[in-house]
């Protein structure tokens, strides 16, 4: 991409990233509400560039101290230990491991126990509001008798079996996926794409993911910036440019006029974030996949 002389500075991209945070709609809306999410944006954006340093024993600790604010995050562990990455691994354990025993002598083990109860809970119901961008308020939006424009402070969204059924078939298929990169891939390193498309998959597989846990996509679309720079095809790269325009639009706007569509068989648009997510999550598996044809010097 240097060659073809469309590669940006280093200045340019930082310049670029800081201007992003000011426009990124997830930050903003954690800001807004107050969210300790924007510690969890933080770590993971330092665990991106600590890992982009090849200092994979702080990336894991980085994200290990995620992990003690948002549990779901403990599936890199598990990408970690499939990728073989001790480093990683050490490091996420290293920042748990204490956490965990000062929690469990504080509160005790009957409390960490009830919080799986919680947990199965919020599975089993999810949210019908639209700032809930997952597959478990798309379904709600259609088969609960939850209005998804009014958020239900005293009560909680009614059981559907269809919905729980739908919503533990996505948590698979995201399970699925941060598993199969390494089984399938044994003879490689993971690279930050493969950690970002992880990553991505914690929170887009989530029953409940609400518009600011998708905060911590916002290195990542540097990530795959960089990854579109080393695609140097013409037409693969064009194709680079308009995916992620997309998904960023989708991501790092908050769109109204999605919902003058909740009442409408279109209200499957309100959940533009997260489709918006899966834009970035496909650009990322399909960008490395050019990068290792290209250098191949593979046809088509």
């Amino acid at each position: 991409s240097r060659r073809a002389g469309i590669a940006p500075s280093g200045r340019a991209m930082a310049a670029l990233a800081f201007a992003a945070s000011f426009a990124f709609y997830p930050l903003l809306r954690a800001q807004i509400l107050g969210q300790i999410q924007l510690w969890i944006d933080l770590l993971f954006t330092l665990a991106l560039l600590s890992w982009f340093l090849q200092r994979r024993l702080l990336a894991g600790l980085l994200i290990g101290l995620a992990c003690t604010i948002k549990p779901q995050m403990g599936l890199l562990l598990l990408w970690g230990l499939l990728w073989r990455d001790w480093r990683f691994v050490t490091g996420i354990l290293a920042a748990v491991v204490p956490v965990l025993l000062l929690s469990l002598l504080r509160y005790g083990v009957h409390n960490h126990i009830a919080y799986l109860d919680v947990l199965s809970f919020l599975s089993r119901h999810g949210e019908s509001f639209f700032a809930n961008n997952s597959v478990n308020g798309i379904l709600n939006w259609y088969l609960s008798s939850n209005d998804s424009l009014r958020w239900y402070d005293g009560a909680l969204t009614p059981f559907n079996p269809g919905v729980f059924a739908g919503t533990m078939m996505a948590s698979v298929a995201a399970l699925a996926l941060i598993c199969a990169m390494p089984l399938l891939r044994r003879r490689s390193r993971p690279d930050l794409s493969d950690l970002g498309i992880a990553a991505i998959c914690t929170v887009a597989g989530s029953p409940v993911a609400w518009e600011h846990h998708y905060g911590i996509l916002l290195p990542l679309f540097l990530v795959a910036l960089r990854a579109a720079f080393r695609i140097t095809e013409g037409r693969r790269r064009d194709l680079a440019a308009i995916a992620l325009t997309v998904s960023w639009v989708m991501v790092a706007d908050f769109i109204p006029f999605a919902g003058f569509l909740a009442h409408t068989a279109f209200a499957v648009a309100q959940a533009y974030c997260f489709f918006g997510a899966l834009v970035l999550l496909a650009f990322l598996l399909r960008a490395k996949h050019f990068v290792r044809q290209e250098a191949a010097g593979a046809p088509g």
